[in-house]
């Protein structure tokens, strides 16, 4: 049974560890963890499970509130950003360019069409799934986009 796993399984988890789009979502993801950590802190403090600390901290809770609404409202957007800018290192490119045009089309998915408004639940976590899944989507339509250009450019 052991040699089974490590014959075939062991290779196949191995391949599936070294490919790109997931290094980067592992690498991106990392940049996202400070957040949590930060707005986690935060509501910690808001919401203590001691008697009268609701009653205690209640004049301070918009205050308190304020970076946990600003870190987790705006992961969906530092995790595109982050996720980006890895895939751009591990495929030889500038990050800060792969990450800016990844952002804008995150951005630019936030767009309800119906009546043309800016859906701000879509950047927070709502939007985590969002920015991993259309990274590869992305990242093809780059790739045209440079096919375009060195065609255009002599």
């Amino acid at each position: 049974m052991l040699a089974l796993l490590t014959e075939r399984l062991a290779p196949a988890l191995t391949r599936l560890s070294e490919n790109r789009y997931l290094s980067a979502i592992r690498a991106g993801m990392v940049a996202v963890v400070p957040l949590t950590i930060v707005g986690g802190v935060f509501m910690i403090v808001a919401y203590l499970p001691i008697a009268g600390w609701n009653a205690r901290v209640a004049p301070y809770l918009p205050v308190l509130q304020a970076p946990v609404t600003a870190t987790f409202g705006l992961l969906g957007v530092v995790a595109c950003f982050s996720i980006a800018a890895e895939l751009g290192k591990l495929l030889k490119q500038d990050p800060i360019v792969s990450a800016s045009i990844a952002t804008v089309v995150f951005l630019m998915l936030q767009v309800d069409l119906t009546d043309q408004t800016f859906r701000m639940d879509g950047l927070g976590s709502n939007g985590l799934f969002t920015a991993i899944v259309y990274l590869p989507f992305a990242r093809a339509a780059e790739r045209q986009r440079l096919k375009v250009v060195s065609h255009v450019v002599p």
